[in-house]
């Protein structure tokens, strides 16, 4: 590539990316009915000489029989803001029970730890999902690179996949892959995060949001290639992405857009997926859904809710590391129309809620585009 412009070249755009931003609003219908917030006075780090973190948040989440299994970023200290990611087991009656705030201590186990140059200078943000019912986490891993990118050219961040195994009544959690774009697109890519796997039709994806050498921030998915192929291999595998596709920009009234959660399967090849827009006036964070229809040979933006679904409204989500900002990463289906969320709320501490499916089809019906 002669020069930084051209590295659009290789980005296809979805179909419906120009239109889609016509239909938004810079106005929230809050959907998610706020349960629970967990901090880092709520646990007990095990086997480990600090207690406390001092911030828990962006947490994962699952739901096995009446336990919710959270899976939450932990800062130990802010000399170089490493994180790791630690699991706390709740009982779902918990979660609602009266009150706002959890009154209880858990123990709270390191699960992933920064142990390889891939993300040797932090694990960030984990995502959990299933994929041909295997329980998969992904992750930002910041690398060996990450405190030298002032030099230019190198990737200082990437997404990382691990496999959960069941044993002696407790998950352990072996990475397996990182992924980056493949082809002359090497370079031009500074970071890469917010990512996670989605299977449509057979064919694997991964949702992510590359950072370009220009600082741009670009929304994609990619295909995978010869995925779930030999993933019982020692280490951890380089799986080189390609053939991105670019989903849509952020609006007028945003500075930047990034994946959410995972998504909602309506049928295969039809998603419910969600994105956090970051506004131009305080950098505020806050959640919207789109409805995006994936083929082999196509991806297509349907609909889009016109107003955000979420923001920030309650003190935890307002004050604290990162004021205003909700950061949602977990999702997990509670019941027929009901689904959990978790989320980080400012950066210190992790909130849990509940939406009915019904009002977002409500919402992205009146956002059609096609």
């Amino acid at each position: 590539m002669s020069d930084v412009a051209s590295y659009m070249d290789f980005f296809q755009k979805a179909e419906g990316y120009y239109d889609v931003n016509k239909k938004r609003l810079y106005e929230t219908r809050d959907i998610v009915v706020r349960t629970k917030f967990l901090s880092r006075e709520n646990i007990v780090l095990k086997d480990y000489t600090v207690k406390e973190p001092v911030s828990i948040f962006n947490p994962a989440l699952f739901l096995e029989s009446n336990s919710i299994h959270i899976y939450a970023r932990i800062i130990i200290g802010y000399y170089l803001y490493i994180s790791s990611i630690a699991e706390i087991v709740i009982d779902i009656n918990e979660l609602f029970g009266k009150g706002l705030f959890l009154d209880k201590k858990y123990d709270a186990i390191i699960k992933i730890v920064p142990d390889n140059k891939y993300d040797i200078n932090g694990t960030e943000d984990p995502r959990i999902y299933t994929i041909d019912n295997k329980l998969l986490m992904t992750y930002c891993g910041r690398s060996i690179n990450y405190y030298y990118r002032r030099y230019g050219g190198l990737q200082f961040t990437a997404p990382i996949t691990a496999y959960a195994y069941r044993g002696n009544n407790q998950y352990t959690w072996t990475k397996k892959e990182v992924y980056y774009l493949a082809g002359d697109l090497k370079g031009y890519v500074i970071e890469d995060r917010d990512a996670f796997i989605v299977k449509s039709n057979d064919e694997y994806y991964l949702f992510h949001r590359p950072t370009m050498i220009d600082e741009k921030k670009l929304l994609v998915i990619s295909k995978i290639p010869n995925y779930n192929k030999g993933n019982e291999y020692e280490g951890i595998r380089i799986v080189k992405v390609y053939d991105p596709v670019e989903i849509l920009p952020p609006a007028k009234f945003e500075v930047k857009i990034g994946w959410a959660m995972p998504p909602l399967m309506i049928k295969d090849g039809l998603f419910i997926a969600f994105i956090h827009g970051v506004d131009r006036e305080i950098e505020a964070y806050r959640l919207y859904a789109t409805l995006l229809k994936i083929s082999k040979n196509e991806i297509a933006v349907e609909a889009v809710t016109p107003t955000y679904i979420m923001e920030p409204k309650l003190f935890p989500e307002i004050v604290g590391d990162r004021p205003y900002t909700l950061f949602p990463t977990g999702l997990w289906k509670l019941s027929k129309d009901e689904y959990l969320i978790a989320y980080g709320a400012a950066d210190h501490s992790v909130g849990i809620g509940v939406f009915n499916i019904n009002e977002l089809y409500e919402l992205l019906d009146a956002g059609k585009i096609y």
